[in-house]
């Protein structure tokens, strides 16, 4: 965490959720949109969502998150990972 990071707007995920309000006013296209705390949570809704149905995920932020995202997601999901583009479904 940053040291001039609010904690409360860190626990309520404030600038997370500005941002997504101004997704959804910008670009947003019907898609279902989730705001989580964890890349762990995240990693739940996509992996609940594609038991009903095929799903595209669009991981944005540094390089951490991003690798953080994968590194749980192969700890998850190790077959994913290895899987060609167009495959990477959770079947």
């Amino acid at each position: 965490m940053n040291a001039g990071t609010d904690p409360e707007a860190l626990r309520n995920l404030t600038v997370q959720h500005l941002l997504a309000q101004a997704w959804v006013k910008e670009v947003y296209c019907g898609s279902k949109l989730h705001v989580v705390p964890t890349v762990d949570e995240a990693i739940s809704v996509v992996t609940r969502m594609s038991c009903q149905y095929p799903v595209q995920v669009l991981v944005t932020g540094s390089l951490t998150l991003v690798g953080a995202y994968l590194e749980v997601l192969g700890q998850k999901h190790p077959l994913v990972i290895n899987m060609p583009t167009n495959q990477h479904y959770y079947h």
